[in-house]
């Protein structure tokens, strides 16, 4: 067995009998908004928005068995308070994670809503609460065999008893919420910031594929970004991302610039890095009320060993912009004569 299926093999068993650890994330969680915190659930201007992302990972070892589509939509939909300075903002969100060769699958129909307070009547600085819940279900495939365990191995060779695990009832179906908070605020026309947080598996669910519970520990996500008018035409945006999952924690750092080439095409370019994990090369573009990213990641933790290669991303996010037109009503004038 060369090295690199070495390493592969023992990087898909601990996926498969760790699934504490496993969640979904985006390099490219910025255009992910439902997954990143139920806070941005009808943040925009606009009727509504779709979008999707879809992340996939070591094809250059095993084909399509590391990938994560999701798609979502929301909605503004309701003014509320006196002076209608609050609205209410509603949305869905579909993934479907698959990972490893025993084809351990986490899918989800998540649904959320958000309610937005502006402080100001401009809407520039605002405070949002979301909240999001649906139902999770979990399988696992055991039975393939180019899938191993250690006590079937005899005499450094796989083929001995099979293993107590390949018992396991392979499937789990559970109710998962999170809750989040978001502060936007614009400073000025040049510059604007975001601050927010989430906490997901608010229940801690039990997640066991066996009769043996295992709960899912709370996770916690927190993001904040800046966007920067350097001059009429160039923009910087950093932005930070760390999530934390019992034993597991991931951090973020990312940087786009900006160049406006008019006012319904604006180029988007940068990079990010993953600490201890992998490098970000990114690539997008905002055409109007479409924004499309790309990225790739480049392993630069041990997994670079085994030269499993990366992981791409590509998301595209739409808002839709329906307005009833004004209507006008005819004035006839009738002088007297």
């Amino acid at each position: 067995m060369n090295k690199r299926i070495l390493y592969l093999s023992f990087f898909l068993t601990v996926i498969c009998v760790n699934v504490q650890a496993q969640d979904i994330h985006f390099s490219l969680f910025n255009m992910s908004p439902l997954s990143l915190n139920p806070a941005n659930t009808g943040a925009f201007e606009g009727s509504f928005r779709v979008g999707g992302i879809y992340r996939d990972q070591f094809r250059s070892v095993t084909s399509n068995q590391f990938s994560t589509p999701m798609f979502y939509i929301d909605a503004p939909i309701a003014s509320i308070g006196k002076k209608k300075k609050d609205w209410i903002g509603i949305g869905a969100m579909l993934f479907q994670d698959k990972a490893g060769l025993a084809a351990f699958q986490t899918g989800s129909f998540q649904l959320s809503a958000a309610l937005h307070h502006s402080f100001d009547d401009n809407y520039k600085n605002v405070l949002t609460f979301g909240i999001q819940g649906g139902p999770v279900n979990r399988q696992v495939d055991l039975s393939n065999a180019d899938l191993h365990f250690a006590d079937e191995a005899t005499n450094g060779a796989f083929g001995g008893a099979t293993s107590a695990d390949r018992m396991l009832d392979g499937n789990s179906n559970y109710t998962d919420f999170a809750v989040g908070l978001k502060f936007k605020s614009v400073v000025n026309e040049k510059m604007d910031y975001h601050l927010g947080v989430s906490l997901g598996h608010l229940l801690q669910p039990d997640v066991s594929l066996s009769t043996n519970a295992f709960d899912q520990d709370m996770r916690i996500q927190a993001h904040a970004g800046l966007t920067r008018m350097l001059n009429e035409k160039f923009s910087l945006s950093p932005s930070i991302y760390y999530t934390t999952l019992g034993p597991a924690d991931q951090f973020q750092l990312q940087a786009l610039g900006g160049y406006e080439f008019n006012e319904d095409f604006q180029l988007n370019f940068g990079t990010g890095y993953r600490f201890g994990d992998a490098l970000e090369l990114i690539l997008g573009a905002d055409i109007k009320d479409i924004k499309v990213a790309a990225s790739y990641d480049l392993t630069v933790s041990e997994l670079s060993n085994a030269k499993t290669g990366g992981a791409f991303e590509i998301a595209l996010g739409y808002i839709f912009k329906i307005y009833k037109e004004v209507e006008v009503k005819p004035i006839i004038l009738c002088p007297h004569l």
